[in-house]
């Protein structure tokens, strides 16, 4: 009836929201922030078209409803198919928020553990083994219910390595980032590549002020989460800084990290040429009055650390999307053009033409 349908469509809004909320993010920033007025209204055309489309495709072509296949049993396990996939990434959600607020009950571990039975249910209810009260009965499994049982448990076999400290970089988007719980074979136990107070050291000037264990840096590197303290410690060192904002619930960040950032290069260039400031702005971290600041956008006082953080990155760049990672000078100039989620080849430039910038305006 109306009241099912409107639980339907709610979950869905719910469930897409942050799919689409960085894309209408970024577009609301551009109106806010001025620039070309054509550019947030074909934005938001072009994001409604997408989902008017099929529907406005039917209306002027009604016969094509004819041509789509009938419901039946078959529709019944594509239903119960996309409802194991659905619960896997209600963990992603779940784990998501666990983040945000720093509960640490849903880990790595039992993330993926949740994976591995859901992916072996799956299998097992392909082979037939399973049935819901409106499945049809299954004399034989067919070929394409054989390949996907078939795949189904191989993710699962895939996704034990990862119990035991395998980086498993192509879902790093999905999956919690591992944590000092992780057990790694070959470590002597859990992962720690963090000092006493939970913290890289190394290259730092000194303690990194609102430095959270929850928050560190990936692959052990060193970094602040303020600009203000990470600009005092690049003049000391005579480097330029790395800007990377970014979100505890960003998937995308957690991919770049783990894909990118891991590459040896690229950590050459992290760990010794920049200064890194880890600027997440979904930080909780209550600011004390004289840190606090009034948003020239809104007029408001942001009062934590990530609003404060997310209204700079507004400001500055008119840009709300995560992640996005820029380079400045003592000043705060930009060096080169920023740069959000790309490849390791686009990073690799960004940081070099950046760092040769801000050599070359030593020498003048």
């Amino acid at each position: 009836g109306l009241i099912a349908s409107f639980f339907v469509a709610f979950a869905m809004v719910i469930v897409s929201f942050s799919c689409t909320g960085p894309f209408v993010g970024s577009i609301l920033a551009a109106a806010v922030t001025g620039g070309l007025a054509l550019k947030p209204i074909l934005g938001m055309f072009f994001f409604g078209l997408a989902f008017s489309l099929p529907f406005v495709i039917f209306s002027f072509f009604p016969s094509l409803m004819k041509k789509m296949p009938k419901s039946g049993g078959w529709l019944n396990v594509v239903k119960v198919v996309f409802a194991f996939i659905l619960l896997g990434f209600s963990m992603k959600y779940l784990a998501s928020v666990d983040a945000y607020f720093g509960l640490g009950i849903i880990t790595r571990t039992l993330f993926i553990s949740v994976w591995i039975v859901l992916a072996i249910m799956l299998g097992v209810y392909l082979l037939g083994k399973i049935k819901t009260s409106h499945d049809s009965d299954t004399p034989h499994v067919g070929t394409f219910r054989l390949i996907l049982a078939i795949a189904s448990f191989s993710f699962a076999v895939f996704l034990v390595p990862g119990m035991f400290g395998a980086p498993l970089s192509s879902l790093s988007g999905l999956i919690p980032p591992a944590d000092e719980s992780t057990f790694t074979i070959g470590s002597g136990g859990t992962q720690n590549t963090a000092s006493q107070s939970g913290e890289p050291t190394a290259g730092l000037c000194g303690p990194a002020k609102y430095s959270n264990p929850k928050h560190k840096a990936p692959h052990g590197l060193a970094s602040y989460y303020e600009i203000e303290q990470a600009i005092e410690c690049a003049k000391q060192l005579n480097k330029p800084v790395l800007l990377s904002f970014k979100a505890v619930t960003c998937s995308a960040c957690k991919l770049m990290e783990a894909t990118v950032w891991s590459d040896p290069e690229v950590l050459e260039i992290l760990n010794n040429q920049v200064v890194i400031a880890s600027l997440y702005v979904d930080d909780r971290t209550e600011l004390p009055v004289e840190d606090q600041v009034t948003s020239k956008l809104d007029g408001k006082v942001k009062n934590t650390l990530g609003r404060k953080l997310r209204d700079y990155q507004l400001s500055n760049f008119g840009v709300v999307s995560q992640p996005f990672y820029v380079l400045v000078d003592h000043n705060e100039n930009v060096l080169v053009k920023p740069i959000g989620e790309s490849s390791k080849a686009e990073f690799l430039k960004f940081m070099r033409d950046g760092i040769a910038k801000f050599e070359a305006s030593k020498v003048q």
